[in-house]
Order: C-alpha cells, then structure tokens, then sequence
C-alpha cells in the first residue's frame, strides 16, 4: 500500500447603563447576587456517542465549548495533518483495513478532565461508524487508573487518531487540573479565579475553556468590547490616569468596558473617580492589595494579576479582592497522565 492510498478520514448605552450590565455578574463574583450552581466534579452519568445518537460536545454543556462543529473538525483535521495521520505507515503495516477493535482511554493520576469533545470527533473522524462511551465527561475528577472514553471503531482509526486525542486531552486536562487547585485554595473567600490571555497561539479559545472546567470564572466571557490599559500606557503619560481614561472613553464605543492598571491607592482613587470599570493590581504584595481595595470601595472590580503562585493565592483572597488572575493556569499547567489501552477483537 503506497502512502497516497493510506487511510485518510471521512470526508449606545450610558455609563451608568453598562455599569448596570455589569454589576449583576459583579454581584455572582461576590456571592451576593444569584448563584451560580456548582458544578459536580463526579459527573459520572456515561453518555453514548454512536452513528444514532449523542455528539462529541455533551447536551448538558456546562462550560461553552467553543467551538463550533466545522472548526471543530478544522482544528482536528490541522492537527491531524502535523502529526501526520493522514500517512500512518505503522498502522498500515500492522492492521487490515476492516478490523475492529476495542480501545480505553485510562487515567494515570487524579485530576480534572477536559477535552473530551476533541477526543471523540478525533476517533469519528476516521470512522464514522465509531461507537463510543464518555465514562467522565469534562469538568470531571478521575483517578488513577479510571476509565474515561472507551471506543470500538476500525482498528486504524483508533490508532491513527491515538496521538492528538491524547495530546489534545492531556493538555487541556492538565490546564483544567492545576485550575481546579487554585479555585479550591481560596474556597470561603469572595475571590474567584481567572485565567489571563497568556495562552498559545491557536489554542487560546480552548485553554480559556479548559480553564472554566477547572472551576475558573472564565476570561471575558460576558461578550462586552473593552479596552486594557496598562502600566506601560500609564508611564507614556506621566501616569495621568484621569486623561488616559477620559482618552479611551472619547475613542471606544460606549458599551466598552475600561480597565486599567495601578499601582497606588492613589491612582486607585483616580480610576474610579474617572469611572473605569476594572482596576488590575499588578506584582502587589497582600497588604498593599488590601489598601487599594479600600480605595477602591466596591465601587469598580478589583483584579488581582502577576505571578501569583498556589501557596500565597489564598492570602491575595483574603485581602478582599473580587478576581485573581493566574498566567500558570495556561502557561506552566503539566499535561495529565492518560494513556490509551488498545485491545484487537
């Protein structure tokens, strides 16, 4: 069989009116407004994905995947193509073209899953008339040796799509995991974790998602424009915080949605008198968190962002902010452990 013939797959508002937009989610942040429920990281209950029923993204979507079916398949059939799939010379020598098999997706450590959706499609891909069964779905605990995805499905389209299931699920469960470590180290306190833009080129939509299956309040999911004005754009103005924002506000629309960063209680109080709607305080230690808080008296968001690590995350909490950002969550998360176990009929 020469490698041309290997096996492929089937083919305008107020101020005062966008404050009002914004406060009601202020108001969950805070757990002072209506909640949110929790998600159950036992979410057991198996579905199936046959040529008959069930899709790659669960009914009971809890975290917005992203993507849509064509980009889902896009960005399957990209990552497919860099692995080189499409030409499988191992699988082509070793499986006939029509045999089935068995496969099991296992966990090898405990953590949170994500990802489930791109394994699934990635399987279908190959074999249309794949049935398989999600034992956890995204959002998910696992532990070491849990089952998570089980397949029956042509040999070669298991083992042709092993690769990026796998590496798509280890990535973005590893993602989910170390969130899910950081939303439950400041457990009890107003604070809610949230990623930052701080993401790969490419895979920035799903790390964000992977994020929100870890527990994470989700990066600017609320699908207002905004404008981020950093310490950098502070310092080309002598850090006039008062004519920056006044700037911003005369070149964006009005439902834009205005953060800036501060340093000082001082400029804390500048951006609120100028009406900015988020406040981010960068590389601060925990007091000097606390007393720009104060300035800031719950009038606007209180965001805190750097590098705020696991063992000091829940002291940044206590010191009354609304949000903390965390660049780990998508920049150094380790992949989870999960292998695929395959079994021929």
């Amino acid at each position: 069989m020469g490698t041309s013939e290997m096996y492929e797959p089937e083919q305008e508002r107020s101020h005062a009116e966008r404050r009002r937009s914004i406060e009601p989610r202020r108001e969950i942040d805070r757990g002072t407004g209506p909640q949110v429920p929790h998600t159950s990281r036992d979410r057991r209950s198996s579905r199936a994905v046959t040529p008959q029923m069930g899709a790659p993204v669960a009914d009971d979507d809890r975290f917005g995947f992203p993507l849509s079916d064509k980009q889902l398949e896009a960005c399957l059939r990209a990552a497919l193509l860099e692995d080189g799939a499409y030409h499988d010379i191992a699988t082509a020598a070793s499986v006939l073209s029509a045999r089935r098999a068995h496969a099991t997706i296992v966990a090898r450590q405990s953590g949170i899953l994500a990802g489930i959706p791109l394994a699934v499609a990635a399987f279908r891909l190959f074999d249309s008339n794949a049935a398989l069964r999600v034992d956890v779905d995204d959002g998910g605990r696992v532990t070491d040796g849990a089952p998570v995805l089980r397949i029956t499905a042509l040999s070669h389209a298991i083992l042709s799509a092993e690769r990026v299931a796998l590496n798509f699920l280890r990535h973005l469960s590893g993602i989910a995991t170390l969130t899910s470590s950081y939303v439950e180290a400041v457990r009890g306190t107003s604070a809610r974790i949230i990623d930052t833009w701080k993401t790969t080129p490419g895979l920035s939509e799903l790390e964000h998602y992977a994020a929100r299956a870890g527990g994470a309040l989700g990066v600017r999911r609320d699908g207002l424009d905004f404008v981020q004005i950093r310490d950098s754009h502070l310092a080309a103005v002598n850090r006039d915080v008062t004519m920056v924002v006044r700037r911003a506000r005369e070149l964006a629309s009005d439902h834009t949605r205005i953060e800036i960063a501060c340093r000082t209680p001082a400029e804390v109080r500048s951006a609120v008198a100028a009406r900015v709607d988020v406040v981010l305080l960068d590389d601060m230690t925990p007091a000097h968190v606390r007393e720009c808080v104060e300035a800031a008296s719950s009038r606007v968001y209180t965001q805190v962002t750097g590098n705020v690590r696991l063992d000091s995350v829940r002291t940044f909490a206590q010191a009354g902010v609304d949000r903390i950002a965390v660049d780990a969550l998508t920049q150094r998360a380790p992949a989870l452990d999960l292998e695929l176990e395959f079994e021929a009929f």
